[in-house]
Formats: structure tokens, sequence, C-alpha cells
């Protein structure tokens, strides 16, 4: 995610630490057509501590970017995406309410890592997760409802002696 992000306002680092908490990313982007688009991101931490936060933000969302380490298990993704997109349907908690307002917004699930010996594929992930029930569930309140799950590698090609960043990102 912080790799990503970084990426994004231009800094590619080779070696990220994981993130413990947030950090807040503005970002501009200018299309070739002229049109500039500003961009208000957040890399947080997927630690089960760190995810009572995340709910004080999802008021304000408009579209989330769900990256998932398929280098790892998929149990720990499956975890958080139920937590921000599946709140239990009797919401008890102001939290559980909170939750809700994520449903029916866009989601592009980056399957990261795809590079490493063993990661998970695109459709496994998305298997995992259960994005297809994800999708039949929202359709009837929100319309079609999209989700999208992008593989993102490390490109082979270097740039200054670092990796360069997957050419599909930048799409």
């Amino acid at each position: 995610k912080t790799t990503l992000l970084q990426a994004m306002r231009g800094d590619v680092e080779p070696n990220p630490r994981p993130s413990s908490g947030f950090r807040k990313y503005d970002v501009g982007h200018a299309a070739r057509d002229g049109a500039a688009t500003k961009l208000r991101l957040y890399d947080v931490s997927g630690k089960a501590k760190s995810r009572r936060n995340w709910v004080s933000y999802f008021n304000d969302c408009h579209a989330v970017l769900f990256v998932v380490d398929c280098a790892e298990p998929l149990d720990r993704a499956r975890e958080c995406f139920d937590f921000c997109f599946r709140p239990p349907a009797d919401a008890i908690s102001d939290d559980d309410a909170r939750r809700g307002y994520l449903r029916g917004k866009p989601v592009l699930i980056l399957a990261n890592k795809q590079d490493a010996p063993g990661a998970a594929e695109p459709d496994a992930v998305a298997a995992a997760l259960d994005l297809d029930g994800y999708q039949a569930a929202c359709a009837g309140a929100f319309g079609a409802v999209h989700v999208a799950v992008c593989p993102v590698v490390g490109d082979p090609r270097k740039v200054g002696g670092d990796p360069a960043l997957d050419p599909r990102v930048e799409r």
C-alpha cells in the first residue's frame, strides 16, 4: 500500500516498511485532456488494533482501493474485507452503522506481490473475498456494483537502479 501511494506521488521506494497506524496522502493528477483531479488517500494498517479507527473515515469515502498481500494467506484479507464491507445486519453499534457507508461504493482490489513465490492469483483473491457474493448482495440496494481485481507485480526493468513501477498501475 505504502509503495503504491508513494509511487503515485512520484517516489518509488524499493524497500518499504509495513504500515503502522495510518498516513494521509494528497495526490494530484493531470489527465491528458488537462483536467485536474485531486485525491485524498489513506494508507491504513490492516492490523486488528488499527481497524477500530477506520470507521471514522468511511462516511467521507467515495471509493476504496483495497490492497491484498498475495504472498500471505488470504484469511486476513477476508477478515479485513468483511470488516469494511459486510457489517452485521443488526448494526448494534455506531461503528457497525458507519461500516455500512462503504456498501455500494466502487472498490478496486489490488492483488499485490504477484511476483512473490506462491502468490495467490487474482481469481483466488476474488474467491477468498467472495466478491461475487458481495456484488450480488449489493445489486438490489445499490444498482450495479462493480468490483475489479487488478494484479500488481514489480516490473523487471530498472529505473536508476531501482525497480520500475508496474506500468498497469499508471493506467
